[in-house]
């Protein structure tokens, strides 16, 4: 699994650019299920509040930031996964596949089924009332799970990270919110976010976590010797 992480918000990034046990999510949410609607065209973040210049500087701030809208809080990284899915094999031969977009908390761990953002259980669904066509196609190509329905993975993702990300709350679009807006830009920049890596040939991921079998490992050195990356190093988990 390889790792990129990004120290800007998500709602920055958009503005300026146009453990096994976490697995069961916190008693009391409620799962929404998202009633379709295409009443406005879609533009992202397009009720955010503007955002000021000197923000607090990542992994940095240890308070509640005064506009918490523009802030990753806490914490103030994001991190981007990927996966060369090797066994099975998921997705196109020559690239990897997306795993995740989420907020860490700059010491490699993360928070995870939070109350800043409703969960939800029917990402197709809110995609297909936003008109997402494309953003659909692509994910069903590049955004696969290795067991289950994309569908569940991408209900997964979201309610397990998603709604972790404060800036995605519905009280930071303000007046023009709609029920799903922020599943809609959760998607849509953790795609744009993995087509920039994707597109950006010189550069590979920083991080590699390969799997315990050793027969792997001669795979992950070749890709170190191709992307020539002094600062990259290969990691080992499991028995």
């Amino acid at each position: 699994m390889a790792t990129n992480p990004t120290n800007i918000s998500l709602r920055s990034l958009m503005s300026f650019a146009g453990g096994l046990w976490s697995q069961i999510p916190l008693l009391g949410q409620t799962l929404h299920q998202h009633e379709p609607s295409i009443s406005k065209e879609y533009i992202p973040f397009a009720d955010a509040p503007s955002c000021p210049s000197d923000s607090p500087l990542s992994c940095h701030n240890s308070t509640v930031a005064p506009d918490s809208c523009c802030f990753i809080y806490p914490g103030g990284q994001l991190l981007q996964t990927q996966f060369w899915d090797s066994d099975p094999a998921i997705g196109p031969a020559d690239s990897w596949t997306l795993h995740g977009l989420w907020p860490d908390l700059c010491d490699g761990t993360y928070p995870t089924y939070c109350n800043s953002a409703p969960q939800y259980k029917n990402i197709t669904q809110i995609l297909q009332s936003a008109e997402q066509t494309d953003l659909l196609n692509f994910m069903d190509t590049y955004w696969l799970p290795n067991s289950g329905t994309s569908e569940n993975f991408w209900e997964h993702e979201w309610n397990k990270h998603g709604t972790c990300i404060n800036t995605l709350a519905p009280s930071c679009y303000g007046g023009g919110y709609e029920s799903g807006d922020e599943v809609v830009d959760f998607f849509n920049r953790a795609v744009n976010v993995f087509k920039d890596q994707a597109a950006d040939k010189n550069q590979g991921p920083r991080y590699l976590y390969g799997p315990s079998k050793r027969r792997y490992y001669t795979v992950y050195i070749n890709f170190l010797h191709i992307i020539r990356d002094p600062n990259s190093f290969i990691g080992y988990y499991g028995q």
